[in-house]
């Protein structure tokens, strides 16, 4: 019964593509972001739009006449010229498809349906592959496909299955969390299948997240903290064959921490703790000399920290009263101050690569809209102006030349 209401909207979004490329190329290659638009947090009809900042042009790619769940990510292949998104049909079934932007052709489904559920989809940095998790015989596993959905192979066939995969920045390795009630983690190396079981040490090991130059991989840990509280999450990185494991956190009972994100010179660690005494707050981590900053205040909650291209910021949120602010850290001075307080929820920031300007998600014109802050004059310039709900922007890559 769904099959056919999606393919009637995949022709629609497919007549809008074709539109924009008769049109004289409408949306050539520039300063492009995607959003995602639905009434309801929850169910109902949802959108992914693709915005041209400078000529203030929206094209809907897909329109989605239900979803059990919408607000799966929608993510960009390297080279800006494909999408990979995520839709859920019932509580069950999760199915991934890929959209190339350039061309005319309908949205094909990743896999060709051999799994019942999808997820997870992240792109090669080559640009080449996709690794995703699917789900046959009631276990999960990591597929690969090719970037058109038309050729697609099963990586592991490990009894606990995995939950996720993280590709290392050569493309040569995937990071895998297995789907158990004590998580490890394990290497996969796509030349050879080979599978490495870097870590089986009491607890959870989970959220491996690569150093830029993958000499690295962060993940976060209950072992410190099992036999006291084994929800409490400690940051610890290692090297990639499991050696060199180190704690970088320890705050235990205060705080779990969540989210570790590198900075782009893979010095530093940002995470994000979770209090159940007092206030979350933002740790930083030298992972050089083991100093720890932590953003914090009595009261204020803080959270989504985002690095600046240059590693010279950090912007994040912050909650002090009723509304959401977003604020700046400069990691040279160690000041922070408010960069948009206007009396509404501003959230989410994210960097645009010159390092000038973030989009965010703001309600103050009563819906949640997105929004583009200039640091260089402080203005501030609203992008979409629908009637539901916008989210998740993504920021279009340019590979060579836009």
């Amino acid at each position: 019964m769904f099959r056919p209401i999606l393919s009637l909207s995949m022709v629609g979004c497919t007549t809008l593509v074709l539109l924009a490329m008769v049109t004289g190329r409408a949306l050539p290659r520039g300063e492009q972001f995607l959003y995602s638009t639905s009434r309801s947090w929850s169910s109902g009809p949802w959108s992914i739009t693709l915005v041209d900042v400078p000529r203030r042009i929206e094209l809907s790619l897909v329109n989605r006449p239900l979803d059990a769940r919408p607000g799966f990510p929608v993510v960009w292949s390297p080279d800006g010229t494909r999408i990979s998104f995520a839709t859920q049909v019932d509580e069950d079934t999760v199915e991934t498809w890929l959209l190339d932007i350039t061309e005319s052709a309908a949205p094909r489904r990743l896999g060709d349906g051999h799994s019942r559920l999808e997820f997870g989809a992240t792109w090669s940095p080559d640009g080449a592959h996709l690794a995703y998790v699917g789900e046959t015989d009631g276990r999960r596993q990591v597929f690969l496909s090719s970037p058109t959905g038309d050729r697609r192979q099963q990586l592991t066939a490990s009894a606990p299955g995995i939950k996720s995969a993280v590709w290392s920045p050569g493309g040569d390795w995937l990071a895998l969390e297995t789907d158990s009630s004590d998580e490890d983690i394990a290497l996969l190396r796509l030349n050879s299948l080979d599978a490495l079981q870097i870590h089986q040490q009491p607890g959870r090991d989970i959220h491996p997240v690569w150093s830029p130059d993958g000499a690295w991989i962060a993940f976060l840990s209950n072992r410190s903290t099992l036999e006291r509280d084994p929800v409490y999450f400690d940051l610890f990185i290692m090297r990639p064959d499991g050696s060199g494991v180190r704690q970088l956190t320890d705050d235990h009972p205060a705080l779990s921490n969540w989210l570790p994100s590198w900075s782009a010179d893979g010095r530093w660690l940002s995470v994000a703790a979770w209090s159940w005494q007092g206030s979350d707050r933002i740790t930083l981590v030298d992972t050089q000399s083991g100093r720890i900053t932590s953003i914090m205040e009595p009261g204020i909650t803080y959270s989504s920290p985002a690095w600046s291209p240059d590693d010279a910021r950090l912007a994040f949120e912050r909650r002090s009263g009723q509304f959401w602010s977003i604020w700046l850290y400069d990691l040279q001075t160690h000041v922070r101050a408010p960069l948009i307080e206007d009396g509404a929820d501003s959230r989410r920031p994210l960097w645009i690569p010159d390092g000038q300007r973030l989009l965010f998600r703001s309600n103050r014109f009563g819906n949640w809209d997105i929004f583009l802050h200039s640091l260089t004059d402080a203005s501030t310039r609203r992008l979409t102006t629908g009637h539901r709900r916008e989210y998740a922007p993504a920021w279009r890559p340019c590979a060579t030349t836009c």
